[in-house]
């Protein structure tokens, strides 16, 4: 909420990748791990994909059944 209300954001990585190299760098230079950020990445947006796929078969079986009880 703070960042809607007041935060600015930076400059973004560009749609051909240049400049992510430096921008990766001047992370590591911040203290930031980045083999770390990017294994945390790698399994937060798994469990993300993961989770929406579950919520997703969910539902279209709720959708198969649904047919089942009308009749």
């Amino acid at each position: 909420m703070a960042f809607a209300d007041h935060g600015e954001l930076g400059d973004k990585l560009s749609e051909n990748g240049r400049g992510a190299e430096e921008t990766l760098v001047q992370f590591a230079r911040s203290g930031i791990d980045i083999d770390t950020l990017g294994d945390q990445l790698q399994k937060n947006g798994a469990k993300a994909f993961v989770k929406s796929w579950s919520d997703l078969m969910e539902v279209i079986s709720s959708k198969c059944a649904e047919p089942k009880k009308a009749s």
